[in-house]
């Protein structure tokens, strides 16, 4: 089994309002803006996705991130651990960033 940690999605957010969200390790591109909390959802915006920006929308729920890809850009699929509508992303206090929730088979 492979960790989730190793392949899956990370989303970084940093006090300063900035972000960002790597939908895969297989991706190269890594999502990054400013993000706002409001609503019971977190939505991070890619500022560098061309117009009109690409947004990113996370459902609050305690203490995790549920993706919501109804209300976000077009994810390509890498394969087994890419971003995909309702996963729960959680925090890793040690290292500050929010991981997909439960190992790959």
């Amino acid at each position: 089994m492979e960790s989730a940690r190793g392949i899956g999605p990370k989303l970084n957010l940093y006090p300063n309002g900035e972000g960002d969200f790597h939908v895969h390790s297989a991706s190269s591109y890594i999502a990054s803006g400013g993000y706002e909390a409001a609503d019971g959802k977190l939505i991070l915006t890619d500022e560098f996705s061309d117009e009109p920006q690409d947004i990113y929308t996370f459902e609050i729920a305690d203490n995790k991130l549920i993706f919501l890809a109804d209300e976000s850009a077009e994810v390509w699929d890498y394969g087994p651990g890419t971003v995909a509508d309702g996963m729960v992303l959680v925090y890793d206090e040690e290292l500050t960033e929010w991981y997909m929730a439960d190992d790959l088979d």
